[in-house]
């Protein structure tokens, strides 16, 4: 490898992390909705079975359950929104991996051009 090379690997390193980190904002603002639409409709829907209002779920219609299992209840009406907010969530922390494992590389290849101008040097 030469110091030429090793300059492009850098260099191609940076725009990656460019890219991922241009990535982050967008997902940090899915995550924050979704987290935030769940949390909405799982409040909904626990005021809607401890008032009575029936709801839905697979089908099944539930009016005034026992005040024990009204949350476990809710939980299950609105799995959707909660794997929306999950897998916005791993989408994400991916991302973030993905920036760490870029860095972690750079730095590898600024350890090798460090490395190879001490030898040119010599």
């Amino acid at each position: 490898m030469d110091l030429l090379t090793v300059a492009k690997l850098i260099n191609g390193k940076i725009k990656a992390i460019e890219v991922e980190r241009n990535k982050l904002e967008t997902l940090a603002n899915n995550k924050a909705r979704a987290e935030a639409e769940y949390d909405r409709e799982l409040a909904v829907t626990i005021i809607k079975l401890k008032t009575g209002t029936p709801i839905t779920v697979d089908g099944n219609e539930i009016v005034n359950p026992p005040a024990t299992i009204i949350e476990r209840i809710a939980r299950g009406a609105v799995w959707e929104a909660k794997l929306r907010c999950e897998t916005a969530n791993g989408l994400y922390k991916a991302t973030i991996s993905n920036i760490s494992a870029l860095e972690s590389q750079m730095t590898g290849y600024q350890s090798i051009n460090k490395y190879l101008k001490e030898i040119d040097g010599e």
